[in-house]
């Protein structure tokens, strides 16, 4: 569902939440944590005098696939030619085993770092949902190109692009803690790709 606002109750000099809108409907809640990543500052909306400035930084990505195993390596590239400054990791899955995880190659290499992001910001991500990024076919290009000098996998066609929206404070420091002026209310945002 989507969240749409919060039901504030004045404790004496501070509020609590006391439930989330979500699709027109109540939830009741004992506390709140806005947690919505660029979306965050949808919050803004539904606490007096809250800002939380904020940027989307759309960027687009890739999956490729292997014939085989990867040997777990990250590789992180400087700005080339194409305009892309890649980052190259290899997937592994988890499978479970007598309940203890262990490492399988997943046979798929993800990467990003592929340049020409665009960045939103409050008003903008307000308006924009979620299904609506998309990654951007002439940044795909460009980094499969940089992807082919460095690998033959970047002779194909990836097996997946795909785009997110990144949240980032103007500072580049995340925003955690509880609201000033609430009982119960916290805001965990901001945190860019590396939380």
């Amino acid at each position: 569902g989507k969240a749409e606002g919060v039901v504030l109750e004045d404790t004496g000099g501070e509020r609590a939440v006391t439930g989330v809108v979500v699709d027109g409907r109540v939830v009741q809640a004992d506390s709140l944590v806005i947690a919505m990543g660029p979306w965050s500052c949808l919050a803004e909306d539904w606490f007096p005098n809250l800002r939380i400035p904020m940027q989307g930084i759309a960027s687009t990505s890739m999956v490729f696939r292997t014939q085989g195993p990867v040997e777990p390596w990250a590789v992180f590239c400087p700005e080339d030619d194409n305009g892309c400054s890649l980052e190259v990791y290899p997937r592994s899955r988890v499978q479970t085993e007598r309940h203890r995880p262990a490492e399988a190659a997943s046979h798929e290499v993800y990467i990003s770092g592929v340049g020409g992001s665009k960045y939103l910001g409050n008003e903008q991500l307000k308006q924009v949902e979620p299904q609506d990024i998309r990654a951007d076919a002439g940044r795909v290009a460009a980094a499969v190109r940089s992807f082919g000098a460095l690998s033959s996998l970047g002779d194909t066609s990836p097996h997946r692009t795909q785009a997110c929206l990144r949240p980032c404070a103007p500072d580049g420091l995340p925003y955690m803690g509880q609201l000033r002026g609430t009982t119960n209310a916290y805001l965990a945002a901001g945190h860019n790709c590396w939380g």
